[in-house]
């Protein structure tokens, strides 16, 4: 007769085996995707947003703009993660008046003029995709951004890497902050 757990046991032993060989053949492996420099891609969930801000504040190495288009919300969930990049990067938050973010301590810079008239504007199309209020967005290292937007009761961000215009567009922020 046959013993059901014996069977079970095997095949447990045989399926575990198989996974660690798959593990250790694809580690072997170690190939490393290239995404297109022109890319991007739309998170609609709140753990993808949530999990893509949180990867950003781990990988920043030199600067960080924070365009800020709605009133502190963001600011005061992330201050735990933002508040040390303050003394490792050049960090700069951007806001519309300066006076509705007086009891968070970060580097607050109030946008003026261009600047001023970017924070006015959407830099996501509501006709498009549909997002009715700006949020946020984020600049890193000349290099990745992260745009949020809210939707009714949820939120969208576009994502995108090792695009060009990041390093200039972030550099003449900075530039225009720090001249007046």
């Amino acid at each position: 007769m046959l013993d059901i757990d014996v069977v079970f046991d095997r095949l447990k032993e045989d399926y575990t085996r198989t996974l660690d060989e798959t593990r250790e053949t694809l580690k072997s492996l170690s190939v490393k995707p290239r995404l297109p420099p022109d890319s991007f891609f739309i998170l609609r969930s709140g753990w993808a947003i949530e999990n893509h801000i949180s990867s950003l504040f781990r990988r920043v190495k030199k600067s960080m703009v924070i365009l800020c288009y709605d009133p502190p919300g963001f600011l005061r969930k992330h201050y735990a993660a933002i508040k040390p990049l303050e003394r490792k990067i050049d960090l700069y938050v951007v806001v519309r008046k300066k006076e509705d973010y007086v009891d968070i301590r970060l580097p607050i810079y109030e946008a003026r003029g261009t600047v001023l008239d970017l924070l006015e504007s959407s830099p996501m199309n509501e006709s498009v995709i549909g997002l009715r209020k700006d949020v946020c967005t984020i600049l890193v290292d000349g290099r990745d951004f992260l745009v949020i937007a809210a939707a009714g009761s949820g939120r969208h961000a576009v994502i995108g890497s090792d695009m060009p215009i990041i390093g200039y567009l972030q550099k003449t922020i900075v530039e225009r902050l720090t001249r007046s």
